[in-house]
């Protein structure tokens, strides 16, 4: 459509690489490469230049997606949302896209339309643990204490033995001040599973904010 005509146009900006006219499928092959040798810059420009080569490609999606996480892992989050938006345009109920967008959202604090993202990708899929794991912590972020509840709440539904839902109260817990439930479930996150250094990292937050150094050390 001209509007995905029009993304693409501004996901390539041209910079000068040697590709020596190279195929569509050589080039997606030697992308790989590059990010298996983590030249992500190069890999960034090949897909850009495969995209140019043959813009009308009904497997562009899978490049755009490649493109997003390449930026994105470069730390340039602007390009790999359009990226994203780009691929979406092709397949909106792509989980992994939306996945892929959500998460960048997330980390350049834009909390609001990673929660929409994640909105729409638990519509398409409402048994995605991740995704209402992830949810949860963003509503901490906001302050929505009821509502990543409930997130953490249907996790450990899904699956009573995971330790993500008790990391995501572990974590809410520790949020609202309820310190001596939090350390509860961390001491049993740590026993259960002693070589997550995350756990540990947490746990020593709160014994930090309960004025418990020496514990926290």
């Amino acid at each position: 459509t001209r509007f995905l005509y029009l993304i693409i146009s501004v996901v390539f900006s041209i910079v000068p690489i040697t590709l020596n006219a190279q195929s569509y499928e050589d080039m997606i092959a030697k992308s790989y490469e590059y990010i298996d040798n983590n030249d992500l810059f190069a890999a960034e420009e090949t897909l850009k230049a495969a995209l140019r080569l043959e813009p009308a490609n009904r497997y562009n999606y899978a490049l755009l997606t490649n493109l997003g996480t390449v930026q994105r892992r470069q730390g340039k989050y602007d390009e790999a949302i359009i990226s994203y938006t780009a691929a979406l345009s092709q397949q909106p109920k792509s989980e992994l896209i939306l996945k892929n967008r959500a998460e960048t959202y997330a980390e350049i604090g834009n909390t609001e339309y990673a929660l929409i993202d994640y909105q729409g990708l638990l519509s398409i899929n409402p048994m995605d643990a991740d995704a209402l794991y992830d949810r949860g912590l963003l509503y901490i972020r906001t302050e929505n204490f009821l509502l990543a509840e409930a997130d953490f709440e249907r996790v450990l539904e899904l699956d009573p033995e995971t330790e993500k839902g008790r990391m995501g109260f572990a974590i809410l817990e520790k949020v609202r001040k309820n310190y001596g439930e939090s350390e509860i479930i961390f001491n049993y996150l740590i026993d259960k599973n002693p070589r997550n250094w995350r756990y540990y990292e947490e746990r020593a937050e709160l014994y930090f904010l309960m004025n418990k150094n020496a514990r926290a050390m």
